[in-house]
């Protein structure tokens, strides 16, 4: 008698908390034997700088390998045990220097400067690959010998899109795993055979559904490829894929709200970083005197930014996650009765605007592989979709007339703010310096755009001559202003505490400050119709912890 038995299931994987320090800690990476870890933490100091820790896992104190002078970020231990790999920034300009630790100490050794991130070892801890900034402000993929040496560009390729970033090495060596970047949230895991220092043939595509995709590690048995998809606004998952292709499958039970991974080489360990943060909207009221203070106003333990006022000032869109992924909702003007209006089943929904009749919301979204523009009616009603243009379509807003819709578009090449009709037709380009973000003013006689230098400039709304209204870096983002028949609203930057949102009339008097916040904006201010209440999302602090998964395959 033959006895069959059921096929055996694997236990769910659990992870726990192994830190859970007060400051900001992130980026750990595994010792190969997977009994220490590294890890950057600010060390609880307020507005510190972050150093790099190790620690032994489930218990010790840790101790800090880096200067106490000089901020060091995303550490990555050698294959071998012996050293740390980090970034280290000696200023707040960005530009850091790639640097080589002993693993038990010592001095630091630089292997190269610039604008960079990520680094990654090869399995006989010879080599270094990260990822950096060009000036084009695209990444591309970097190596050098990790004891010292000229740098040079991984490898050339066709590959159109904005670059290439976290790239890691196979257990044999003998091929890279990296992340191509096409459009924003546009990702996809590309494989590329290495020898010697140098890539050969053209990189093979692994994955094909064009969603945000980071941190790409290779299992020990070299066989599949675990990586993070998602965006840090929606919903976060630990994915694989087969080295040999195929589709991705979610690894369940792990992942909420993680932003990096690292796996022993030895053994079935698994760790990740997490970060929860709160963004809610917040109102302050301009009318009140003596108080600058906003109170919480639109609010969940999830993500809400961008409120717009409806032309009335009766209701409020904004974008929120509170459902699971970004949506469009709206709610009342005091903030009571919010409801879901789009319901996409994947990708973010944002940046609503509101059509001057107010019937019509116009908003972005990337339900596939890249950004389009959509209206939606404004009580509830089917989605319509306005561009389908292989690039990014985004930043919508409306004409005072409601004749045109004006949007900000990669479709030229770089960053321009265009024109259409409500029905999505007669698509215009009206810039031409680089703007990301444009609204016409209530009479109709100016487009105020924001740009990619964070300057705010004017034109007329058909197209013509521009002029400079406020300078590069006067915005905090080329996004974060909003305008009435009063005047302008923007959010600046004077420090890494000093976020002020200023007022400029068109009447031509003095700016004025509004307040200052401690934070900065998440996308748009919103100010209501009356000029009496000014609505912005900032974040609460964020939480972050290092889980631990064992019995990772």
């Amino acid at each position: 008698m033959v006895i069959f038995r059921p096929p055996s299931v694997a236990p769910a994987l659990q992870a726990r908390v192994l830190t859970s320090f007060v400051g900001t800690h992130d980026s750990p990476s595994l010792s190969p034997d997977g009994n220490q870890f590294a890890f950057a933490w600010d060390g609880d100091v307020p507005k510190g700088k972050r150093h790099i820790y190790i620690s032994l896992v489930g218990k010790g104190t840790p101790l800090r390998l880096t200067p106490e002078n000089e901020e060091a970020l995303a550490p990555s231990w050698s294959p071998d045990g012996q050293s740390i790999a980090f970034v280290r920034q000696p200023d707040d300009a960005g530009h850091g220097e790639l640097a080589v630790i002993p693993a038990l100490g010592g001095a630091p050794h630089k292997v190269t400067q610039g604008y960079l991130a990520n680094a990654s070892w090869s399995p006989d801890s010879k080599w270094l690959v990260w990822s950096e900034q060009e000036g084009s402000g695209f990444f591309s993929l970097r190596i050098a010998p990790s004891v010292g040496g000229e740098p040079r560009k991984l490898f050339d390729h066709a590959l159109a899109g904005k670059g290439d970033e976290d790239a890691s090495f196979s257990p044999d060596g003998r091929q890279i795993v990296f992340s191509h970047i096409s459009a924003d949230f546009d990702v996809d895991l590309f494989l590329a055979t290495f020898h010697d220092g140098r890539v050969e043939g053209s990189p093979r595509q692994l994955t094909h559904d064009h969603h945000s995709k980071s941190n790409p590690l290779w299992t020990k048995d070299g066989k599949q490829i675990i990586f993070l998809e998602g965006e840090p606004a929606s919903q976060v998952s630990v994915r694989r894929v087969p080295v040999s292709g195929g589709e991705p499958s979610t690894i369940e039970g792990i992942g909420d709200n993680a932003t990096s991974l690292t796996l022993s080489t030895t053994r079935n360990r698994l760790l990740y970083s997490t970060e929860s943060i709160n963004y809610d909207i917040r109102r302050l009221d301009m009318r009140a005197r003596g108080e600058n203070e906003a109170k919480r106003f639109l609010s969940s333990t999830r993500y809400e930014v961008s409120p717009a006022y409806s032309p009335n000032g009766k209701r409020i869109a904004f974008q929120s996650n509170r459902g699971g992924s970004g949506q469009i909702w709206v709610a009342d003007a005091d903030g009571s009765n919010p409801v879901p209006l789009t319901s996409f089943s994947e990708g973010l929904a944002g940046s609503p605007k509101w059509s001057p009749d107010g019937q019509l919301i116009v908003f972005d979204a990337r339900p596939g592989t890249s950004a389009d523009i959509y209206s939606v009616p404004s009580a509830g009603g089917p989605v319509k979709r306005l561009t389908d243009y292989p690039g990014e379509d985004h930043n919508p807003s409306w004409s005072p007339d409601g004749k045109w819709i004006y949007f900000g578009s990669r479709r030229a090449g770089g960053h321009e703010v265009f024109r259409m009709h409500p029905d999505g037709s007669g698509v215009q380009q009206i810039t031409h310096n680089g703007a990301v973000y444009g609204v016409v003013t209530p009479d109709g006689k100016w487009l105020y755009y924001g740009t990619r230098g964070h300057g705010l400039w004017k034109m007329p709304p058909d197209g013509g001559k521009p002029s400079a209204v406020l300078p590069n870096d006067a915005l905090y983002i080329g996004i974060s202003f909003t305008l009435n028949a009063q005047g302008i609203y923007a959010v600046g930057i004077q420090g890494p505490e000093a976020y002020p949102i200023l007022f400029y009339p068109f009447n031509g008097g003095p700016s004025r400050v509004i307040t200052t916040l401690n934070r900065p904006v998440a996308n748009f201010p919103g100010v209501s119709p009356d000029d009496r209440y000014l609505l912005y999302s900032i974040a609460d602090d964020p939480v972050d912890e290092i889980m631990l998964v064992d019995n990772f395959r």
